[in-house]
């Protein structure tokens, strides 16, 4: 069995009524990771029922779960799992959220194609199926410069080579995905983005529940990453002042538009 040289990486914390979705998800892929690396961020409920649920269906990949014994967030859990994996590269999903199954053979392919590109994502969908053309997506180059202004990857759409050295920031609770790809981009150059929306996510971008609710931190979290940047050295001055201020002005217009929807 061909299998793509991927080490998928899901952290959960209490997720297991969504936790089976996400994992059959890459069980309906069309071309099977190598493995899959749950990580039970020292969850209350069952997920390792889920996990066993999964794993006696006999999925095409290795399967396992890591418990961690007291609960640290998200990134501490997927930087675990990023340190557990054998692959060449780590691809994150949430388990709240789901792939489409064309996503891991078409962005591994992308991956392969250009063996010094260190990081690539995709676009996502809020619907249940979107319209994904069987021939390869378009895909573009995503430079730091570029990246300083928007956010283009959300974090179950990323695929990232395992040897990169930046990790996620684990004492921070907003933007610190965003921080990784700046990061990323900013050491080993352009990040790819694929023109296709390969995973659905359950929440909205933005003015939902959760942590996307929280604008303000949110906004803070990113301002901080531009800072943080400015510090490493990996941009100027002048490209600070710029991206906090477009920054600013994203955040009013964000504001704007929610409170225009009542929300």
């Amino acid at each position: 069995m061909i299998h793509a040289d991927v080490s998928v990486v899901i952290p959960c914390f209490n997720s297991a009524s969504t936790l089976e979705r996400a994992l059959k998800s890459v069980v309906d892929q069309t071309l099977p990771p190598h493995e899959v690396i749950v990580v039970d961020d020292a969850s209350t409920d069952d997920v390792r029922s889920v996990v066993d649920r999964v794993r006696a269906t006999k999925p095409l990949f290795d399967l396992r779960l890591v418990r961690r014994e007291s609960n640290h967030g998200p990134s501490a859990a997927r930087n675990h799992g990023w340190s557990l994996a054998t692959s060449t590269y780590v691809a994150f999903l949430d388990a709240d959220d789901e792939w489409f199954p064309s996503k891991l053979e078409m962005q591994f392919n992308v991956m392969q194609s250009r063996p010094t590109l260190a990081m690539s994502g995709h676009r996502y969908s809020e619907t249940l199926t979107p319209s994904v053309s069987s021939r390869p997506a378009p895909t573009r180059e995503i430079p730091l410069g570029r990246l300083l202004f928007r956010n283009y990857f959300s974090t179950p759409s990323v695929m990232i080579r395992r040897d990169v050295a930046t990790r996620f920031r684990q004492e921070w609770s907003h933007a610190e995905d965003y921080l990784l790809w700046l990061e990323t981009v900013a050491a080993y150059g352009s990040a790819l983005l694929i023109d296709a929306p390969l995973v659905r996510l359950h929440k909205a971008a933005y003015g939902a529940s959760g942590l996307s609710s929280a604008m303000r931190p949110m906004q803070s979290g990113e301002l901080r990453a531009f800072r943080q940047l400015r510090r490493s050295g990996a941009i100027g001055r002048t490209r600070l002042v710029v991206a906090l201020c477009w920054s600013s002005l994203k955040y009013v217009r964000r504001i704007f538009i929610l409170r225009l929807r009542g929300i």
